[in-house]
């Protein structure tokens, strides 16, 4: 977005910008992830390359990943067909826990959702996303946007705009509010107790 925008906070072109997600969001799912299972060492992340969002990823997670003493093995899957072969990779590569940056082709149709859960639950990997669908299906943890506030900022903006603002005036806005979602079912499939801290500071919990 900001190839397009220019300098967020000063926008240089007659655009500006809200978006669902950043790169704190997803260092923080690695950190929820971890804090959630302290054994995990290996993250397979899990994109879709057609995503122009997660061209750099995981790369661009990589310094906050080693400051948890994770490391990150990316893996690509462009549809349903694709996603077998993507979790064999990360399984010879020895992973031991999942990330899925959210993309609509994993989580907005069900049988590729619940075959990613299925296969995530199969092989006992701890997994985290920034889409809160993926603990609705299954997925043992989210950190996801809360939609309220951009759809209340879009407003905002939008107002502003037909008031006569330009939009070189609005700052692009990233998220700052997140909702923590866990998964106590598919805990208990892992064989995987949350902290207790860690339940305290979810927004809500699935049983």
């Amino acid at each position: 977005m900001s190839e397009l925008v220019g300098d967020m906070v000063r926008p240089t072109g007659n655009i500006t910008s809200l978006t669902l997600d950043n790169r704190d969001q997803q260092e923080k799912c690695l950190q929820i992830l971890k804090e959630a299972e302290p054994h995990i060492s290996r993250v397979g992340v899990l994109r879709n390359p057609l995503n122009p969002a997660w061209r750099h990823y995981p790369e661009v997670l990589n310094d906050a990943a080693r400051a948890l003493g994770l490391e990150l093995v990316g893996a690509d899957a462009r549809g349903l067909e694709e996603i077998d072969p993507a979790f064999a990779a990360m399984a010879a590569a020895g992973v031991d826990s999942f990330f899925l940056l959210s993309d609509a082709t994993f989580t907005d149709a069900m049988p590729v959702l619940q075959r990613i859960v299925e296969l995530a639950i199969s092989h006992g990997w701890p997994s985290s996303s920034d889409e809160r669908r993926w603990t609705r299906g299954g997925g043992l943890l989210s950190l996801s946007s809360n939609v309220r506030d951009i759809a209340r900022d879009a407003a905002l903006y939008i107002h502003r705009i037909l008031q006569g603002a330009k939009p070189s005036e609005l700052p692009a806005i990233h998220p700052t509010r997140f909702e923590l979602v866990l998964n106590l079912k598919t805990a208990k499939a892992l064989g995987l107790t949350f902290p207790l801290p860690l339940l305290g500071r979810a927004d809500e919990v699935i049983e």
